[in-house]
């Protein structure tokens, strides 16, 4: 039946456990089993439109898994998986894909569209209810559900996207999804190309009984994004709704229709704290580099939005955060501030930003309604004669502008309307480029 069982002690390089906010490396995982998929699905070496649709079968297998336990998929093998498949409520389990493929071959109905969000005669179907009058708009590929301390490694995603660009048929078909109040997640060198929706969405699960916030999360030393410009994802990169202590680290991230990354909180009482981007290659995106917009008038407190030494290739450092009920912030009254601590710190892009020009100019990073702002050792170059500007501040509180250069721009900041407690220091602007004296804030001491 494809299983066998070993006890094994093993050493865990990509389990990550989660210890005061940092990911670190136990020597050592307890006893686990070890259930190597079944040879009965059907798999071949490479991904063909002939080749027939497992998806019941890879989930009936993973319903199978047992706690405490490593489950095996073969070497470099591809299966097609149409409806998506969900690992849920499991604890202790490492996931090793050994390079093998998911793969969904077509747009999850391959049958009629009769309008922008509407399918029929399709020739799959919805394994869960509560899709199926939106299917195949909410069809993903693969879905962590409810876990605690589960290692996806080694697995790649292919989604089906045939064009560039956003379709709303298809926006919720997310590479993978992360949900139901996951618990010590880590994604080790996974690879997500060609979905309709995001390469990966995080997010809350709400009911009845409560809501449930993904938590202490690890993506590492994966590839989002691998084809052409705009077919990686046909949404947002990387999109967090919700969710606290989030590590997105030392990845390849490209080709996202909308932003590469994006904090859309959905609801006022989402939780949104300890999320670092750090030490990415990031390559060209439609959007934003980081976007951060309400969804309606959702104005959750969010603490903790850190972006460290990230490369930038062929797109520029455009981040926009911007706050739901602006007007009710007094820059002189922290009770009035609903985000905290923001961190843009080494980040380094090769392309000019050429949005905008005189007389008003325009900005690469824009922040509204922040207490405690760092932008530090930034850098972003402008075209000559643009009249353009690094920084557009709002109702920002405690915030430092430092060691950024930006080749052509005017200044280093267009303004800092109705803020309080800034100041500025060692920023480089110009063409040529020359160490800034800011006239709109005072020095940092």
């Amino acid at each position: 039946m494809g299983f066998r069982t070993r006890v094994f002690v093993m050493l865990a390089s990509a389990v990550l456990v989660l210890v005061a906010g940092l990911s670190v490396v136990p020597a050592l995982t307890a006893d686990r089993s070890v259930h190597v998929i079944p040879a009965s699905i059907a798999h071949r070496d490479n991904c063909e439109l002939s080749q027939p649709d497992v998806s019941a079968q890879v989930q009936t297998w993973l319903d199978s898994l047992p706690n405490n336990s490593l489950a095996e998929l073969g070497e470099n093998q591809c299966y097609r998986l149409e409806l998506g498949v969900v690992i849920g409520a499991k604890t202790n389990l490492i996931f090793e894909g050994h390079g093998s493929t998911f793969a969904s071959l077509t747009d999850g109905c391959a049958g009629t569209r009769v309008g922008e969000k509407r399918f029929r005669n399709c020739q799959f179907s919805s394994p869960d209810w509560r899709t199926a009058q939106d299917w195949p708009r909410d069809r993903y590929h693969l879905r962590i559900f409810g876990n605690r301390n589960l290692t996806v490694q080694n697995l790649r995603i292919e989604g089906g996207m045939n064009k560039p660009g956003y379709d709303p048929g298809y926006e919720f078909q997310h590479g993978i999804s992360i949900t139901g109040g996951a618990d010590g997640i880590v994604l080790e060198n996974v690879t997500i190309d060609h979905v309709w929706g995001d390469f990966l969405n995080i997010a809350a699960k709400r009911s009845s009984t409560g809501t449930k916030t993904p938590q202490n999360i690890t993506v590492q030393h994966s590839h989002f994004g691998l084809d052409r410009p705009y077919m990686g994802s046909g949404r947002q990169g990387i999109a967090i709704n919700e969710g606290s202590n989030i590590h997105i680290q030392n990845n390849v991230i490209q080709y996202s229709s909308r932003s590469a990354v994006d904090i859309e909180p959905v609801s006022t009482a989402s939780i949104l704290k300890e999320i670092y981007v750090e030490d990415n290659h990031f390559g060209k995106h439609a959007n934003n580099f980081f976007a951060n917009h309400p969804y309606g008038d959702a104005n959750p407190v969010i603490d903790g939005i850190y972006f460290r030494r990230n490369q930038l290739t062929g797109s520029p450092l455009r981040i926009s955060s911007v706050v739901a009920h602006f007007g009710a912030i007094n820059a002189k009254d922290p009770s009035t501030f609903r985000r905290h601590n923001y961190q843009f710190i080494d980040n380094h892009s090769d392309s000019p930003n050429a949005t905008g020009g005189c007389p008003e100019g325009e900005w690469s990073i824009r922040l509204f309604g922040i207490d405690g702002v760092v932008v530090q050792g930034n850098t972003q170059p402008f075209p000559e004669g643009r009249c353009m500007h690094l920084l557009d501040a709002a109702k920002l509180r405690n915030s430092r502008v430092t060691g950024n250069v930006s080749v052509g721009a005017a200044s280093i900041t267009k303004r800092y309307y109705q803020s309080a407690n800034f100041c500025e220091s060692n920023n480089f602007t110009g063409e040529p480029l020359a160490w800034e004296r800011s006239q709109m804030a005072p020095a940092c001491s």
